[in-house]
């Protein structure tokens, strides 16, 4: 198998554990930051808005490593 599909399956991996776990981190970070810098901190719009970024970058590194990976496809050819 050419390293590009690896490498783009590999990021359809990561893609989609960070989907999965983005609610979890985001957890961490709110309690963090109102622990440590922020105590007056808005908590559900904090994580509403970061688990809505951490998913789009998910997708977007799902979608960018399916197209590497047919990629490598098609010139290992």
């Amino acid at each position: 198998m050419a390293p590009g599909t690896i490498f783009g399956l590999v990021l359809v991996g990561a893609g989609i554990i960070l989907f999965a776990i983005s609610p979890a981190l985001t957890e961490r970070a709110a309690r963090i930051r109102v622990e440590w810098f922020q105590p007056n901190l808005d908590l559900p719009a904090f994580k509403r808005r970061n688990v809505r970024i951490l998913r789009i970058m998910a997708g977007a590194w799902v979608g960018i490593g399916v197209a590497i990976a047919i990629l490598g496809l098609v010139s290992a050819r």
